[in-house]
């Protein structure tokens, strides 16, 4: 990992909710990290997410 990349550990409940393209939007182009799994959590639950949504997002310094 080089400085400044994301790294997001993820569960099946966002997995299956949410697309690939969507986690990636909001990781480099939503309104920053510090809201991101906010912003993620709020999509899984929107699409039906009929598990448990566990995520984990960091970034190397």
């Amino acid at each position: 990992m080089n400085a400044g990349e994301y790294l997001l550990l993820c569960s099946d409940g966002l997995v299956n909710t949410v697309t690939d393209q969507e986690m990636l939007f909001e990781v480099i182009h939503g309104d920053g990290p510090d809201t991101c799994l906010d912003r993620l959590l709020a999509i899984a639950k929107r699409q039906g997410a009929p598990d448990n949504v566990t995520a984990v997002l960091m970034q190397k310094q």
